[in-house]
C-alpha cells in the first residue's frame, strides 16, 4: 500500500494589468485593465443582476465548460456595470448553455446585440450560447391601399361588431 501526503495552497484571485482568466467564485472580482475572461463552473445559473453586482472591468464571459449554464435577464445597465468604459462584453458557451436579455436590446443579427442605456450603449457579442427571443410587442408597418377613412379593422376581436364596409374595387394589401 503506498501512502503519502500531498498540501494543496489556494489563494484569492488576484487579477493583474494585464490579461486575465479567472474562476467564478461568487465572490467580487475586479479584472482591472486588460481583456479579462471570467469562466463559470458546470452547471451554473446566474441572474444578470447578481453578475453586474460582483463582476467590474470584465470584457467576456466564459460558460463553455461541460454542462448547462445560463444567465438570465441580462440587461445593458448590467453589462455597462460589468465592463470596462468600453461598455463590450462577450459571451461565449456551448449549444447546452442559454441567455436571456431584458431590457432595451437590438439584435443586430451578426451575433451581437446593442443595448440602450442612459447617456450611450453598451455591445453584446453572443458566440455558441442559445440566446431566448427578445420579448417585445408585436409591430408591423403595412400599407392598406384604402382611401381616407376607409380601411378594415379588428374589432371581431373583443366581441364588438361594426358596420361591414362596402368595397367596390377591392386592393390588394401590400406589406412592407
Amino acid at each position: 500500500s503506498v501512502t503519502d501526503t500531498a498540501t494543496i495552497r489556494l489563494s484569492e484571485q488576484l487579477p493583474t494589468t494585464g490579461d486575465d482568466s479567472l474562476i467564478w467564485t461568487g465572490a467580487t472580482i475586479n479584472g482591472r485593465t486588460g481583456e479579462d475572461t471570467v469562466r463559470v463552473r458546470e452547471g451554473e445559473s446566474f441572474a444578470g443582476a447578481d453578475l453586474a453586482a460582483q463582476l467590474r472591468n470584465i470584457e467576456a464571459l466564459d460558460l463553455g465548460i461541460a454542462g448547462a449554464n445560463g444567465i438570465t435577464g441580462l440587461t445593458p445597465e448590467q453589462v455597462e456595470a460589468m465592463t470596462d468604459s468600453r461598455n463590450a462584453l462577450k459571451i461565449s458557451g456551448g449549444a447546452e448553455d442559454s441567455l436571456s436579455l431584458s431590457g432595451d436590446w437590438t439584435d443586430n443579427l451578426d451575433g451581437t446585440y446593442t443595448g440602450t442605456v442612459a447617456g450611450g450603449s453598451v455591445t453584446l457579442e453572443v458566440e455558441d450560447v442559445t440566446v431566448a427571443p427578445l420579448a417585445s410587442g408585436f409591430a408591423m408597418a403595412f400599407s392598406t391601399g384604402f382611401a381616407d377613412g376607409d380601411g378594415f379593422g379588428l374589432a371581431s376581436l373583443d366581441g364588438v361588431e361594426s358596420p361591414a364596409a362596402e368595397v367596390s374595387d377591392p386592393v390588394p394589401l401590400t406589406l412592407d
